[in-house]
């Protein structure tokens, strides 16, 4: 790792330093700071199938867990619309009207596409 400390393990059997300039039971110091920039450090692409990052790996792994959740909650924004759609059906003519509504608008606004007449985008 440190080319200045060959082998800190073997350790000489006199408190003499060894050919290499190691001392035993001296602290490991690390290796002397490099003149220049230092190298470029780059980051793996995200795209890079072959080396998935933690958090990649993680969500792959899990997206079961929320899947349950995901499902209920379709099933109840769908059991909502279809209570919307069965109440504007409940109304007559007239109602819908003081609404600002047709009975051909109920499925755009039950869909979330209604836009009133004049409501355009500016």
């Amino acid at each position: 790792m440190w080319p200045h400390l060959k082998d800190a393990n073997a350790a000489p059997s006199s408190g003499a330093a060894s050919a290499d300039g190691a001392v035993p039971n001296q602290p490991v110091t690390p290796p002397p700071a490099q003149d220049g920039p230092s190298p470029a450090v780059t980051a793996p692409a995200a795209n890079d199938d072959d080396h998935p990052t933690p958090a990649a790996e993680r969500k792959g792994q899990r997206w079961w867990l929320r899947l349950p959740h995901r499902l209920m909650g379709a099933i109840l924004a769908w059991r909502e619309r279809q209570i919307l759609k069965e109440d504007l059906r409940a109304l007559d003519r007239h109602q819908l009207a003081d609404i600002g509504l047709t009975p051909e608008d109920i499925p755009a606004v039950v869909d979330g596409r209604y836009r009133r007449h004049g409501d355009g985008p500016s």
